[in-house]
Formats: C-alpha cells, structure tokens, sequence
C-alpha cells in the first residue's frame, strides 16, 4: 500500500504528467466489521483480504481473498476502500498545492499512416514469428534483424519518394 502511494505522490509533484493521484488499502473484515489497513493479528481472524487501488473517483484495481462472502458484503468491502483512499488522495492533493512542480509538456511523435502502413507490409507475418522466438536473446536478435531491416527499406523508399 505504502508502494503506491509513495509512487503516486512522487509523481504527482514531480514534473512528469500523470492522471493521479492513487489511493491503496487493505481491507480486511473481523467479525462482520471492515477494517482499513489490518494489523497482522487482525487478518488472522479476517474473513476477507482485499487490496483495493483507486483514484478520486473509480476503482483501478484489486485483489484479494475472501472466504466465501456474498456479492453485497464484497460491494460494501470495495465501497469501504474507495472511502478509506480519500485521506491519501487529499494529502497528495495538498502536498503538490505546497510543493508540486509544473508539469512538462509532451511531443507525440506519431509515425504517418502511410509509413506505418509500408513497414507492416514489409515486416508481414515475419514479426509474430520474432515475437514468439524462445530464449530472450534469441527472440531480442530475431526482432531487432526485422526492424534494422525494415528500417533501412524505409529510408531507402522516403528517399526515393523525395
């Protein structure tokens, strides 16, 4: 939990654009009664361990373990962790209000249709093939001889059309 959202808070006041902030939590339930963030000892009676990740407004992500709760116990666990987030994305919100850098811009560099379109023609079927190779070595090898190739037959072909 501390992962995340130290991860967030880094990059919410660092100049690097992100949609953030995030909030993690561990939800545990002893008794019927959800717990934000249980202790060891807690979770060894809890019925229920649900990491919940999201942001202001939506659930990113979760996993977890229960022991057979019903759908409406598990709907209230995952409301409990979007409630139990909002201290951490307040925070967050407060330290980039005392200390957030700008945001840097950023150039796509989006390749033209028509150049996309040429290398996939010369590449074919040829990549996937790369792409499946076994061994990382191997595999890096396979990829990196199609694209050198495809790469110069491009070159070749924008200096021919100039």
């Amino acid at each position: 939990m501390l992962a995340v959202v130290g991860a967030s808070a880094a990059l919410m006041v660092s100049d690097i654009p992100w949609e953030g902030p995030l909030g993690a939590v561990r939800v545990g339930r002893v008794n019927g009664q959800l717990i934000a963030n249980p202790t060891h000892t807690q979770m060894i009676d809890s019925d229920l361990d649900l990491v919940y990740v999201g942001n202001e407004t939506d659930l990113v992500m979760f996993e977890g373990s229960a022991k057979e709760i019903s759908d409406a116990d598990f709907n209230a666990a995952l409301k409990f962790g979007q409630e139990s987030i909002q201290p951490m994305i307040a925070a967050q919100k407060d330290l980039v209000a005392r200390a957030g850098k700008s945001k840097r811009e950023i150039t796509l560099n989006i390749v033209p249709d028509e150049i996309l379109n040429e290398a996939k023609s010369l590449a074919g079927d040829r990549i996937i093939s790369a792409l499946l190779t076994h061994g990382k070595l191997a595999r890096e090898g396979a990829v990196s001889a199609i694209t050198d190739e495809i790469g110069k037959k491009l070159v070749e072909s924008l200096a021919r059309k100039k």
